[in-house]
């Protein structure tokens, strides 16, 4: 897959870049880059790589499985098993944080036409190795079901926290979302 460039920009107010950008490479092939920084608010643009699919099985059925290389992987029990990003963002005593994502493109992969039928690998609960074959599938009926796109959000800001005498709060991104009855990504 070629390069695709998402311009997203989170505006969040009254923070500060912990890290200042991240670099393309083969380990974390997305970008993050501080496009503009003050007392008020910064301004990250996002790009990405490339988004790797594979299939897979899972207790005797295939799945498709979808991969941002060096990202995480959202795990509620049964949801589609979506890749996120996750930032650490330095942000002073007391702020308040607000998140603004302005899209200005987005890519339809139709999995199907990509030689991926079957759909998205369901987040399993952790069991041993030895007990795969016996488990039941965890799959949400509800989401696989639906007509619409399914994203646990577009971000999400956890609580913030000290690390090292440094505030910070942790800022979760999530780029891809997936309908199941359409069989296609929305990468944003």
């Amino acid at each position: 897959m070629q390069k695709c460039s998402r311009h997203i920009i989170c505006l969040i107010l009254a923070v500060y870049p912990l890290f200042g950008a991240v670099s393309i490479n083969e380990k974390r092939p997305y970008e993050l880059v501080v496009r503009e920084s003050g007392p008020a608010e910064v301004i990250l643009e996002y790009s990405i790589a490339d988004i790797s699919m594979s299939a897979v099985e899972l207790t005797g059925k295939t799945f498709t499985e979808v991969k941002i290389p060096g990202a995480l992987i959202y795990h509620a029990v049964g949801t589609p098993q979506l890749p996120f990003i996750r930032k650490l963002i330095k942000v002073p005593e007391n702020s308040h944080i607000e998140t603004n994502v302005i899209v200005h493109s987005e890519e339809l992969i139709d999995l199907s036409a990509a030689g991926y039928p079957d759909p998205i690998v369901p987040v399993q609960p952790y069991r041993r190795k030895s007990d795969q074959r016996r488990e039941p599938l965890a799959i949400d009926e509800a989401i696989y079901q639906a007509a619409e796109y399914y994203t646990p959000a577009t971000t999400d800001v956890h609580t913030p926290f000290n690390l090292g005498g440094i505030r910070a709060v942790a800022l979760d991104f999530f780029p891809v979302s997936y309908n199941p009855v359409e069989h296609n990504l929305k990468v944003i």
